[in-house]
This record gives structure tokens, sequence and C-alpha cells, in this order.
């Protein structure tokens, strides 16, 4: 996390991949992936009002496994 941390200080793009949610606290913009889906994309703030919403309706076959309520 220091060496992203310096990175970031430095003005450098840093991407991470992580299933860690500590480790996102420390970005600024977050893309969560659900089977290569995009299901929520912004702050950590954003991402998880996303994850607290209501459960959304998903396509037919689409193999998306709902979100949590």
């Amino acid at each position: 996390i220091k060496a992203i941390q310096e990175l970031k200080a430095r003005g450098r793009t840093v991407f991470i991949i992580s299933h860690r949610v500590n480790v996102l606290a420390i970005a600024d913009r977050i893309v969560l992936l659900n089977n290569g889906v995009v299901q929520a994309d912004g702050s950590r703030e954003v991402v998880l009002a996303t994850l607290r919403a209501p459960e959304r309706p998903r396509p037919a076959g689409s193999g998306l496994a709902p979100l949590p309520a």
C-alpha cells in the first residue's frame, strides 16, 4: 500500500486489482466487475452504495448473480 501511495503522490496513475476492501480505500475511482460486466463505477462511497442498493432485475439468462441487498 505504501508503494501505491508514493506513486500517487508523484502524480502517477495506478491500477489496482484486489479483493481486499482496505486496499481499495486509497483509490480515487473504483470499477466493480462481476463476470466481466461493470456493476459499479465511481468513488468508494458510490460503489458501497451500489452494493447496499436493493437488488435490481437482471436480464434472463445473463448468468449474473444478484447484488446483495
